[in-house]
């Protein structure tokens, strides 16, 4: 339907950020998010911003901020990184809730969730969890 109207480029990501991005954030801050996913998502959005033509600025350049002078389109993948480390300040303020059980049960095999948080480590030694 948007796609019938002659709407500029601002326009169409203007109507990426408030009518499909905020259906798709909140599924996405409830499930987790599977890899291939991220890419058939971003595929949708930048063939319905350019419509169904070849990009015409790069993408980096489309993600900046308005303020540098930039289109301001949100960045999928950065989104669903920044959704699922949302959850660590919801784990560290509600401990004893029901949700809260199946992760603090993983956590506290290999530790805690504070001790994994404040540690100096090395990332590969964590690769099976990740």
């Amino acid at each position: 339907m948007w796609n019938a109207r002659n709407l500029t480029l601002f326009g169409r990501v203007m109507i990426i950020k408030a009518l499909r991005l905020s259906h798709i954030i909140h599924s996405a801050s409830n499930l987790d998010v599977p890899v291939g996913t991220v890419g058939t998502l971003k595929k949708k959005l930048f063939n319905f911003i350019w419509r169904n033509k070849k990009d015409k600025i790069k993408r980096t350049g489309l993600y900046k901020d308005l303020e540098k002078g930039r289109i301001g389109m949100v960045d999928v993948d950065l989104m669903f990184k920044a959704l699922r480390l949302a959850w660590i300040p919801r784990l560290m303020t509600a401990r004893n809730r029901n949700w809260c059980t199946i992760p603090n049960h993983f956590f506290t095999r290999m530790g805690d969730l504070n001790v994994l948080l404040r540690c100096n480590y090395d990332t590969k030694y964590l690769e099976h969890i990740l």
